[in-house]
């Protein structure tokens, strides 16, 4: 005991702007120097000496900080700031047994320099509970690692080829983020993980199957898997799934059952042939099913019963020729470059679905409706339309007033890229504006011109009052301040009655019936 206070005395008696000479009573300089190394390593270890009682405690704690491993709770480390690459132990880890966070990280996805471990990793502290290391050099994580305790897991870009053998308890885990790791191979099974909620396995480019069967999952994105093929997921929680850019040849029964789900990507699955409404055998050994699949064109007619489904992505989907029924919750159709896509009939679709869904929900809700918005391939408005023109601006001469709810905007866009391009419309009643509806559009490369639909609601119309009487007369809707290049616009104005919305056409008021016969026309001769 003595030696061990002696080698501490002879340590902290050494420190900056002490002198022991000072002190004639050795009980009174113990007590100084305890008390003061404490004060001094507290902003650094906070509350580490907190409830210590008796000589020994104190001995013990100060040489613990000052050999500073079981003590640390964190490390971060900024790439970024490496000057060249750093080399590291295998057991530079092994002593810090209370690290809980380690943040090895960069801002930027191309360092220059990053953490190799020449003889690998011997162990990670058992009580981790945030996990972020950056262009992790190591095929898997220790196998002696215990990720009982872990919150979060991300490991982007890394060499991964899996995160470990076996079945771990992941009772804790919530969040799995493996982007761009390249390598990885497979993943783990996650039944166990029954907090877990999102998992990113962006550009994940050797992944060929992933199963992900953890009731709690409510976001998993496969963007970018280019080898996947197949997945499954069982979560009746999952409210977002990308699948754009990977290999996969059809899609399971039951996704279109999850009564959650919000937003399906589907962009660039170029082996994607049908969206079916039951499992398909995909081999040589089912023909039947092989040719059906590769020849299928449409979606699956149960998509309609995804009740909670916003938005759905089906860009580059170039054999799509037709849509079914869109689900009533449905506020965002992107199909770009769906050049097989019947533009005629998909215009009926979306003004079946925008009169009889969308419009009358948001109504019954109070929402503004900024965020509507239906995009797909065509060069020209259909001619049911009694009011378009090629310019920039068209006016109407009078549109009775009562029971107006709004106005449909069809939209012709020139191909090219749209991002960050905005569409704007001005509309004016005798030379008062009286409304103003602007969309920021997000569309990289249009490979022809397409239709995009939006509403626009009376009720948002700034100076409604100012107008009097029983009819708007000489409104104008000017598109000239827009960034986008528009060939052609059209409007479609949309009454109320007892018996649903009505469209304002060329020669008549178009009712929700005529609009069903129209799309079931359509549908029957494709």
């Amino acid at each position: 005991m003595c030696n061990k206070w002696k080698a501490a005395l002879t340590e902290a008696a050494n420190l900056a702007a002490w002198d022991s000479q000072t002190y004639r009573v050795e009980s009174e300089l113990l007590k100084d120097i305890v008390e003061d190394v404490l004060q001094k390593l507290a902003p650094i270890y906070p509350n580490c000496h907190k409830g210590l009682v008796g000589i020994e405690e104190n001995y013990e704690k100060i040489e613990s900080l000052l050999k500073g491993t079981d003590v640390v709770e964190g490390i971060i480390l900024d790439l970024s700031t490496l000057i060249e690459d750093l080399y590291l132990g295998s057991d530079f880890l092994a002593k810090m047994t209370n690290v809980r966070f380690l943040k090895i990280h960069s801002w930027s996805k191309f360092n220059i320099f990053n953490v190799y471990l020449p003889n690998g990793l011997s162990t990670l502290s058992h009580k981790m509970r945030y996990l972020h290391w950056d262009g992790f050099c190591l095929e898997s994580l220790p196998s002696i690692f215990c990720a009982e305790k872990l919150v979060e897991l991300c490991m982007r870009c890394s060499k991964l080829k899996k995160l470990w053998d076996g079945v771990q308890n992941l009772v804790n885990l919530k969040t799995i983020d493996l982007w761009g790791s390249r390598d990885l191979t497979e993943i783990p099974d996650l039944s166990m993980a029954e907090k877990l909620e999102n998992v990113s396995l962006c550009y994940c480019e050797s992944l060929c199957e992933v199963q992900v069967h953890s009731k709690s999952l409510r976001v998993l994105n496969l963007y970018g898997c280019s080898s996947l093929r197949k997945f499954s997921v069982t979560s009746e929680e999952l409210t977002r799934l990308s699948l754009a850019f990977t290999a996969i040849c059809s899609i399971p029964s039951s996704i279109w059952h999850k009564r959650k789900l919000k937003a399906l990507y589907l962009t660039g699955c170029r082996n994607l042939h049908e969206l079916t409404d039951e499992p398909r055998i995909h081999g040589s050994h089912k023909h039947s099913h092989t040719a059906l699949a590769s020849n299928a064109e449409r979606l699956s007619m149960n998509i309609k019963s995804l009740s909670t489904l916003r938005m759905l992505w089906l860009d580059d989907c170039k054999k799509l020729v037709s849509l079914p029924k869109l689900p009533p919750s449905l506020e965002k159709l992107s199909a770009s470059n769906c050049t097989s896509l019947d533009s005629y009939m998909t215009q009926w679709l979306v003004l079946q679905h925008m009169l009889q869904s969308r419009i009358p929900y948001l109504r019954k809700n109070y929402l503004r409706c900024y965020d509507e918005e239906y995009l797909f391939p065509g060069d020209h408005v259909i001619d049911e339309c009694a009011f378009h023109t090629t310019e920039t601006s068209i006016t109407i001469p009078y549109l009775w007033k009562t029971e107006l709810y709004g106005f449909i905007y069809c939209i012709i866009l020139s191909k090219g890229s749209l991002l960050q391009s905005d569409v704007s419309c001005s509309v004016y009643q005798d030379g008062i504006r009286v409304g103003w509806l602007q969309k920021l559009l997000e569309y990289e490369s249009l490979t022809s011109n397409h239709v995009l639909y939006m509403y626009h609601d009376i009720i948002e119309f700034d100076a409604i009052a100012e107008v009097h009487g029983h009819f708007f007369s000489n409104v104008a809707f000017i598109f000239e301040n827009s960034e986008a290049s528009i060939e052609e616009f059209g409007i479609f104005p949309i009454y109320g009655s007892e018996s649903g919305l009505k469209l304002v056409g060329s020669r008549e008021i178009f009712e929700s019936k005529f609009i069903d016969s129209q799309v079931n026309i359509c549908q029957n001769s494709t």
